[in-house]
């Protein structure tokens, strides 16, 4: 064998490869090759196994190798983050490497999209775990043709307008009974209005009533309609009397100007012990404790 026609010792020459990189317009350098191949429209690199693939992804649709163009411009941004890739996804216009990271993206975009709908509105069962029920027992003599209506300072009580209260059922009379579904951890006062049979509304007497409903934790009242000034106190005891709680002790404080038997209620129903309570001083009683039971009101007894 002649020296002309022997080939030289060493690597085969990758005219091939090289002139197909070049067909697509990129550079040999090993951190672009394989992230900025030809897609389906483009020559194939390399061996006969990617040009298959890319022989296979020549069968899809017309439009399956574009980025949607819907995707803002930030989240393009995130999306080349997530894969690594600044130059596969170009603000706008045909992809071929839609084809091959066509499924990572739509993973990427459909956690994304439940996170932030997840942060952006709660839960219908975190939603219902923030109301509590009250629950109206509240002892009246009324005449023939009145009606008792419990109204207060949220929107389920009606929001001091009586035309909007809650109707109180007298199938137990005098003792009407009634429910509401208010907003938990928030301050809730009310009081009772007898509106009579010719539509006039006669207030109770005296400062509001006051409630802090704990979440999932119904709320029992027996109260006594207050008809006149001097109506013995019963029931949740008025705003003025105000109270704070630990987990050791809760403390009520008499700003009634008047002396008052007190006792805290709390939200599993259960009740402290009766104190005397001078005008202008505290008490305290027990607090939540371990297992949280957290105090809901503060009665007169």
């Amino acid at each position: 064998m002649t020296g002309s026609s022997r080939r030289p010792y060493g690597r085969a020459p990758r005219s091939t490869d090289r002139r197909a990189t070049r067909a697509c317009g990129a550079t040999p350098h090993k951190s672009t090759q394989s992230a900025c191949r030809c897609g389906a429209s483009g020559g194939a690199v390399g061996g006969g196994r990617r040009q298959g693939r890319s022989a296979g992804r020549q069968g899809r649709p017309e439009g399956a190798g574009a980025l949607p163009h819907i995707l803002s411009e930030s989240f393009r941004k995130f999306l080349q983050i997530s894969l690594g890739c600044w130059r596969c996804l170009p603000a706008k216009g045909p992809n071929p490497m839609w084809a091959s990271h066509g499924g990572r993206i739509a993973v990427t975009a459909g956690l994304l999209a439940a996170t932030l709908v997840a942060q952006a509105s709660p839960s219908s069962a975190a939603q219902a775990s923030a109301a509590s029920p009250i629950r109206f027992g509240v002892t009246a003599t009324t005449e023939w043709g009145d009606e008792l209506l419990a109204v207060g300072s949220v929107p389920a009580l009606g929001s001091w307008d009586p035309a909007r209260a809650v109707h109180l059922d007298a199938h137990g009379y005098p003792v009407w009974s009634g429910e509401a579904v208010v907003p938990a951890d928030v301050p809730v006062e009310y009081k009772y209005v007898v509106r009579e049979s010719d539509g006039t509304f006669t207030w109770e007497e005296g400062p509001n009533r006051l409630l802090r409903p704990r979440p999932d934790s119904p709320v029992t009242v027996r109260d006594t309609f207050r008809r006149t000034p001097g109506t013995p106190a019963s029931g949740v005891a008025p705003t003025c009397i105000t109270w704070s709680e630990t987990w050791r002790y809760t403390s009520a404080f008499n700003g009634c100007g008047t002396t008052y038997h007190l006792q805290v209620l709390h939200q599993d129903g259960t009740s402290t012990g009766c104190r005397e309570v001078a005008a202008a001083t505290a008490a305290t009683f027990a607090g939540y404790g371990p297992y949280e039971n957290h105090a809901v009101a503060v009665l007169h007894c």
